[in-house]
């Protein structure tokens, strides 16, 4: 299949997104597929077997200022200038991560009868208005996605809390399908850190309220009271800004910052650097208040890391509670389930070995062929 794949958010910002747009792209073209992936700037990678497309960002900035402040018909443009932002004979056409730009896009593609699909992640359909999440908070892009939504042919959806979402939309089931995020399955090994200190680790840029750092300092003041020996490593872009707090400062050789691990060379993420660092974990600490799937969670279970995290929409898919970690109802809960399981280093073990063993449903190999199942059936 020729296979266009258009990314409402790319490299060099890393994160879920972006690593399932790499992965499965690599993928398709290991399978003999041809993938272009179009991007809004050009970006250098060294382990893409896919081709990177920048997309005319000047002329599609000019559309974004007329159709969102002004809210021009563009069509009136589309009639008169042959923009081609993106080429017209694909068989496919698939969109990861919608923005307001995004949607200029498929209006653009829309013109020409093009058969869109389109993959929710996140910030593009959920809302959480008590830390002001989503993009649908804004009118102007709730409107227009709602118009363009009976243009889409098909969505895959990677969580059942999206799937929610849809339907709430007014979204036809039968265009749904199911089709979760994936994960490379390395087989390389590590044993766990078995030293004196308990290794706790969080992975993710710095979002203080949709991550939940805000809630680091709480729960290591309780673990230093508890005269816990820790070490919690918080991974991810901006992960310094973690000692704009000062009692995380004094405390630095407990709570350790390291940026974002990147994987220039690898065909596949997560990178081998960083996969030590899961193995290493004894726990791996989700504070996330919300999450549309959340690949860091499989990530850490592929390496016989469990979880201890808050009930919260991503997490409640994948934790299995006493199976391949465990839910807290509350700070205190957390920190004394910390307490518990580092004590308790048998139980621990016992719930360690069943973690890979939850998430091979996300293997790479079978979300590959469900995807092209999908693409199947929406071919131009």
């Amino acid at each position: 299949m020729k296979i266009a794949i258009i990314a409402g958010t790319f490299f060099p910002l890393s994160g879920g997104v972006q690593v399932e747009i790499h992965n499965m792209a690599n993928k398709l073209v290991q399978k003999g597929h041809s993938v272009d992936v179009y991007v809004y700037k050009n970006v250098d990678l060294k382990n893409n077997l896919y081709k990177i497309v920048p997309i005319n960002y000047i002329f599609l900035s000019l559309l974004y200022i007329l159709k969102r402040f002004l809210n021009f018909k563009l069509e009136k443009i589309f009639n008169i200038f042959d923009f081609r932002f993106i080429k017209l004979n694909y068989e496919i056409y698939h969109f990861h991560f919608l923005n307001f730009k995004s949607l200029i896009l498929i209006e653009f593609l829309n013109y020409y009868k093009k058969k869109i699909l389109v993959t929710f992640h996140g910030a593009d359909i959920q809302i959480k208005k008590e830390i002001n999440y989503g993009f649908r908070i804004n009118k102007e892009f709730n409107f227009y996605l709602n118009k363009l939504l009976k243009n889409i042919s098909g969505i895959q959806c990677i969580s059942s809390n999206i799937y929610k979402d849809l339907i709430k939309l007014g979204i036809n089931k039968n265009i749904i399908y199911k089709i979760p995020n994936s994960i490379y399955l390395n087989k390389k090994n590590y044993k766990k850190n078995d030293n004196n200190h308990f290794h706790l680790i969080t992975v993710g840029r710095f979002a203080k309220k949709k991550k939940g750092f805000d809630l680091i300092p709480k729960i290591a003041k309780k673990l230093i009271e508890k005269k816990i020996k820790f070490k919690w490593e918080i991974i991810g872009k901006n992960s310094q800004k973690i000692y704009e707090d000062k009692f995380l400062l004094e405390n630095k050789d407990k709570i350790i910052s390291i940026e974002n691990i990147e994987n220039k060379k690898e065909f596949f993420f997560p990178a081998s650097k960083l996969l030590k660092h899961y193995y290493k974990a004894n726990l791996y600490i989700n504070l996330a208040r919300i999450e549309s799937f959340g690949l860091t969670y499989i990530e850490c279970l592929s390496c016989n890391t469990p979880i201890l995290s808050f009930y919260s929409k991503g997490i409640d898919e994948i934790l299995e509670n006493k199976k391949n970690g465990l839910f807290a109802k509350n700070i205190d809960d957390l920190v004394n389930k910390i307490y518990y399981l580092n004590s308790n280093r048998r139980y621990l073990k016992k719930i360690s070995n069943n973690c890979r063993k939850t998430i091979y449903k996300y293997n790479i190999d079978k979300n590959y062929l469900k995807l092209i199942n999908f693409y199947k059936k929406f071919l131009n």
